[in-house]
Parts: C-alpha cells; structure tokens; sequence
C-alpha cells in the first residue's frame, strides 16, 4: 500500500517546477537582465493550498536559491532583485490566501492571488532598482513594468485555477492513499533517503569542497569590488572578472551587458548634477552623472562575471534548505528529461493541462 504524501516531499517537486520555467523565461530576451515575467510564480500558486507556512517559504527561498545557481547570478544585483521579488509575492500571497482564499466559496482565487503577487513582486523589484541602479528615473520603467506584471499575473491565475480543478495529480495528494514520495527524507525529517541517485538529505558537504571555497572567495572579492573607491581601479577589476569568465568558457552576452550598461548610464543622465561636460541635443552631459551612471553598471555588470566565476551547479549549502536545494536540482534533470517526454506525449493527445499532469505525475513516481 502506498504512503500518504507528507506536505514536505512537495517542496523539491514544487521548486524543480519552479526552476524548469525560470529556465524557460531566461530564453525570452527582456531590456533588463533583473525584469521578470514571474512564469516561476505559478508553482508558489498552486503550493499555497497544499504546504504549510514554513514549507511554502522554503519553497520560495530555494526558488530564489536554485535560480542564481543555475543562471551563474548568485553574487550579483539579480539576485537581489530576485530575492526581493519572490519575498515580495509570496508573503502578499500567502497573507491573501490565508484571509481571503480558503473555504468552499474563497473571496480570492487564484486570477486575484496572481495578479497581487505580480504586483508586489515587480513593485519590490522597482524599489531595488530605484536605490541600486537607476535612482528616481526608475519611475519610467514603472508603467510597463506593472502593467506586464498585471497581464502575467492574471495569466497565471487563471491558468492555475484551470489547472487545479482539472489535475489528477493534485487531487491525489489529497486522497488517503496518495502516491508514495519519491524524497521521504527530505521533507518529512526521516533519517534515510531510498532514492540514491538524490543527495544526501543531511546535505552533509565537506566544508572545504571546491565549490564551496570558490563561492567564499568570490564573496571577497565581491565586498573588494564594491568598496573600491577609484573607478579607474573597479573599471580593471570588471575587465579581470570578464576576461576570467570568457577564459573559463562563461556565457557573457556581451551586447545584453553593454545594452543594459547604456541604460543604466543613461537613465542617470537623466537626473544631471556636477560639471557640466557636454550636450547632446536637450541631454545635459555632466561629469557626476555620468561617473555615477558608469559606477552602478560597473557595480551591476562586475558582480555579474564575478558570479559566473565564482558560482558553479555543484555548490551546495549545509541543513534542511541545502537538502531540498540539492533534491530540487536532482529533481529537474528529471523533468528536464523523462519527465518533460512524458509530458510531451500527453500534450499531442490530450492537450496542456493533460500534458504538465503527466509530467507532474513522472516527476513524483521517479
């Protein structure tokens, strides 16, 4: 007979789902490397009903976690902006979700629960990039930005509660012989792991392993960066971190780097202050703005090559947030490969809600 599913084996399931489209919303170009649509926001909708509070937060700490280490961003601004946003949805949803979602006839569904997470999400993220980047010009990218976040939101939403209603993968976990979970020891705090090809659900790592003292030196140089007061000497150290990355076969997106760089400078263009250098047409060049400007996209863009460095796919962190961590990662090469078939084989037949049960249902049986 199979066991019932305990809330805390959904968490890795949950966050692989989460990473897998995060993945997918890398590919799509966007001006601003931090602007995200929030595609990885609908897992967080559809686990609020089923994890509990510390669970659903776990969930979007090692959403947030799994993303940086995946993308290479770990020491860099996006993270920042990511971790605000997810803090941002998550804690307005769950708070809505608590008061005003649950009961036979919820006040709030889920088109309204993603719509105000998208909100708080992009407003977070707007937030950092007004005190970290562009200062008060940031308000011009405010419009689009919470408008796209509006349009998403709402997507999600009712894309959510479609699916809900129509998985038999949900309904299942809530039955009383739900299918047996394939990571027992990392959500429900048993002592052993019966699937070898996860990590350790200790997440027991030697404190010196290579990733691990990679990372701590990166964190060094990273508070090197940042307080180095000459802008000729943080031009060379970002010329150092770029020309690391490239050597050790990084993906660098020059042309993203300089295009995001020019937007920085020029939206503190915008707001000038100090000497005044030169005009281009009714855009007053003065030399404070323009250092400030070059300041934050060196800031934005060093910290970037430094992650590349200094952040590999084989980090991993000690506790119960590191076990999940690494369970999630195992996790998505799964629905990366055998999963996602699964899920494709279903699609061509039965249609989309049919073909991400299917995947769902892959992911959980191994």
């Amino acid at each position: 007979m199979t066991k019932k599913a305990r809330p805390g084996d959904l968490v890795p399931v949950f966050a692989a789902l989460c990473l897998f489209l995060a993945a997918f919303e890398y590919l799509i170009p966007k001006p601003l490397p931090f602007l995200r649509l929030g595609l990885a926001n609908l897992p967080l909708l559809l686990a609020l009903p089923l994890l509990a509070p510390a669970d659903f937060f776990l969930l979007a700490g090692i959403k947030t976690a799994g993303q940086a280490l995946l993308s290479g961003t770990l020491l860099s601004y996006v993270t920042l902006f990511s971790l605000g946003g997810t803090a941002a949805s998550s804690a307005v949803m769950f708070l809505l979700y608590r008061l005003f979602g649950r009961g036979p006839r919820p006040l709030l569904g889920f088109p309204g629960l993603g719509i105000a997470g998208a909100l708080a999400s992009n407003g977070a993220q707007l937030a950092l990039a007004r005190g970290l980047v562009f200062g008060p010009q940031a308000r011009l990218l405010a419009p689009p930005f919470l408008a796209a976040g509006l349009v998403t939101g709402c997507a999600l939403g009712l894309f959510c509660d479609a699916f809900s209603r129509r998985s038999g993968w949900i309904r299942d976990l809530g039955e009383k012989n739900a299918l047996s979970p394939p990571l027992g020891g990392v959500g429900g705090g048993s002592e052993t792991n019966p699937d070898p090809s996860l990590p350790s659900p200790k997440g027991r790592r030697d404190a010196f392993s290579p990733p691990l003292t990679l990372f701590c030196a990166g964190l060094g140089l990273a508070a090197v960066f940042l307080v180095t007061p000459s802008l000729e000497s943080r031009i060379m150290q970002f010329l150092l971190f770029w020309g690391t990355a490239v050597r050790e076969g990084k993906r660098t997106r020059p042309l993203v780097m300089l295009g995001t760089a020019l937007a920085v400078i020029l939206c503190n263009l915008a707001a000038p202050y100090g000497e005044l250098l030169f005009r281009a047409g009714p855009l007053a060049v003065t030399r404070g703005a323009l250092e400030a400007g070059v300041r934050k996209a060196l800031n934005l863009e060093g910290l970037m090559m430094l992650s590349r460095v200094c952040v590999s796919r084989g980090l991993r962190f000690p506790g119960r947030a590191g076990a999940v961590l690494a369970a999630s990662l195992a996790l998505l090469e799964r629905l990366s490969g055998q999963a996602l078939s699964a899920g494709r084989a279903a699609l061509k037949k039965k249609g989309l809600f049919a073909g991400l049960d299917a995947a769902l249902f892959s992911l959980w049986n191994g």
